[in-house]
């Protein structure tokens, strides 16, 4: 019915989950399971982050109203779905998913995505007991890429660390893992064989589907240089022929600095808001503590995306937002109007983000990023967003 946890952000691997079921979560709740008795009664507002507990028949009433209204809004968006992403002024927008599970892609076709947008590898096997094998691998890979019936199928090489630690792994984690080897380093670095595995099972894969090669936590020329060169070496001796496209997730503040140099050896780029937040505002993305300072909606997390857009854009290289901030409605109208035409998201997500761009005018959406920009706080641009947003679409 609901989730609360103790700890942990809104981009934390729980959240994540519970966003890709649609399951109602509220977290970083401290003191939860001494403050909530077994069997009692609570409300929980997945949109607000409020619980309440043992609510009183008026409060149960107004919260069971807000949920009809929300699922009738549900509907309206689902019920559009099969109309194209574009804006009222004619910018078409490419709506893609995160998915972490192989369930999930069936959710594409079902929402008219445009494919997937990103796929968290490692969640595959976090609770494995042992390496992954390539026979395992190859076959998970080609059986997600054939169900999306020649949608792209964007792999991210596993970004282990942070909150992602296997149990096969364990060992090799650090104290403070966030700031340890994760990403692209970790695979370069603590576990090779692993990354070796992964791209060979990837290369099989995409010798039959539109399969591509996302490089987590890439930090400049230097780390993506050393990736495709191992990548160019495994596909040489696998006998593929014609290698997949592979790209930099940009989730770094040195990332942000190098974006040109990156941009020359990619093919693509995405932008992973939810580390690039974390980095940037030296926020911990799970820490209760740092909650309210944790916004992708920061100033400077905007004007570092915008930089990565433009750049990206001056090159003519594809560029997506994956982050789970482009999940957001209010966000991915905001993104618009930094320069995105590419957004990757839970696939439950989707209808209501399609239903509010489709309602927008890029040109108003380019002032509203403009004003954003020009803010000196997170909660301005909350503010902003909030006073200007409801007289373009009045659901917000």
């Amino acid at each position: 019915v609901g989730v609360i946890t103790e700890v942990g952000g809104e981009t934390g691997h729980a959240a994540i989950l519970a966003r890709a079921l649609g399951v109602p979560a509220v977290t970083g709740i401290r003191d939860a399971t001494r403050l909530i008795a077994a069997n009692s009664p609570i409300l929980i507002d997945g949109q607000s982050g409020e619980i309440v507990l043992n609510p009183v028949v008026g409060k149960i009433d107004a919260c069971l109203a807000n949920r009809e209204s929300f699922d009738q809004e549900t509907r309206d968006a689902v019920g559009a779905e099969v109309r194209e992403c574009v804006t009222r002024d004619g910018q078409k927008i490419h709506l893609y998913a995160n998915i972490g599970r192989p369930f999930e892609v069936e959710q594409i076709s079902r929402h008219h995505l445009d494919g997937v947008g990103l796929f968290r590898t490692e969640y595959l096997f976090l609770d494995e007991p042992v390496m992954p094998s390539f026979d395992r691998q190859r076959e998970l890979y080609q059986e997600i890429a054939a169900a999306l019936d020649n949608r792209p199928l964007t792999v991210r090489t596993l970004d282990f660390g942070g909150d992602k630690r296997p149990a096969f792994l364990d060992p090799q984690f650090e104290a403070n893992p966030n700031l340890g080897l994760r990403g692209l380093r970790f695979s370069l670095m603590a576990s090779q064989e692993l990354f070796r595995t992964q791209v060979r099972a990837v290369l099989h894969a995409a010798k039959d589907h539109d399969v591509r090669i996302m490089l987590p936590m890439v930090l400049g020329a230097a780390d993506l240089s050393q990736a495709i060169d191992l990548i160019l070496e495994i596909a040489q001796q696998e006998e593929c022929a014609d290698l997949p496209a592979i790209g930099a997730l940009i989730e770094t503040p040195a990332a942000v600095f190098a974006i040109e140099e990156i941009l020359a050896g990619s093919d693509f780029i995405s932008i992973g808001t939810n580390d690039l937040t974390q980095f940037i505002l030296a926020a911990d993305r799970n820490a209760v503590a740092m909650i309210d300072d944790y916004t992708v909606l920061h100033p400077s997390v905007l004007r570092a995306v915008h930089q990565v857009i433009q750049a990206a854009n001056r090159v003519s290289k594809p560029v997506t937002v994956c982050g789970e901030a482009a999940a957001d409605p209010r966000v991915a109208c905001l993104l618009v109007g930094l320069g995105a035409d590419r957004l990757s998201m839970s696939p439950v997500s989707a209808a209501r983000v399609r239903f509010a761009i489709r309602a927008c005018h890029q040109r108003s959406l380019k002032e509203l990023a403009e004003a954003a920009l020009a803010c000196h706080s997170g909660d301005a641009v909350v503010t902003l967003l909030s006073d200007t947003l409801p007289h373009t679409l009045p659901e917000f």
